[in-house]
C-alpha cells in the first residue's frame, strides 16, 4: 500500500513540473511579443509626427506669403528620445529615436530654418511659415 502512495506523489510532482514548464514557455512568448508590440507602437507614433510635419510643410509650400501654422514636437515618444533633422536638399526629414531611424520624404527643397537647408528641429512649439519669396521657414516659437 505505501508504494502506491509514493507512486501517486511522484506522478503528481511530474504533472506539476510539466505544467510549470508550459507556464514558463507561455510567459516567455507573451513577454517577447509584448516588446515587439511596444516597438511597433513607438514607430507608429513617430510616423504620425512625421505625417503632421509633412502635411504642415506641404500646406505652407502651396500657400502664399503670410501662411503660418504651429506644430508641437515632443522630446520623447514612450521614453525614447526624439531628434528631428531636416535635409531639404535631399528632400528628407530624419526622425531619430533611441533605436530607430525613420525617413520621411518631402515634396520640395525650398525649406530652411533661416540659416541652412540642413538643420535640427528642437522639441516644443514649432512655427512653420512661408516668407515673401515662397520659402518655407521652420523655427522654434
Amino acid at each position: 500500500m505505501r508504494k502506491l502512495k509514493a507512486q501517486v506523489g511522484v506522478e503528481t510532482l511530474f504533472i506539476i513540473g510539466f505544467l510549470f514548464i508550459i507556464l514558463v514557455a507561455a510567459l516567455y512568448i507573451y513577454f517577447s511579443r509584448s516588446s515587439s508590440i511596444a516597438n511597433t507602437e513607438v514607430i507608429l507614433s513617430a510616423r504620425k509626427i512625421c505625417n503632421e510635419f509633412q502635411t504642415s510643410i506641404n500646406q505652407a509650400a502651396s500657400s502664399s506669403f503670410g501662411f503660418r501654422t504651429k506644430v508641437i514636437l515632443p522630446d520623447k515618444i514612450f521614453s525614447n528620445s526624439l531628434n528631428v533633422t531636416v535635409d531639404a536638399q535631399n528632400k528628407i526629414i530624419f526622425l531619430n529615436l533611441s533605436s530607430t531611424l525613420l525617413l520621411c520624404p518631402l515634396s520640395f527643397q525650398n525649406i530652411t530654418n533661416g540659416n541652412s537647408s540642413f538643420f535640427s528641429i528642437p522639441s516644443g512649439n514649432i512655427t512653420i511659415r512661408t516668407n515673401e519669396s515662397g520659402v518655407v521657414i521652420i523655427e522654434k516659437m
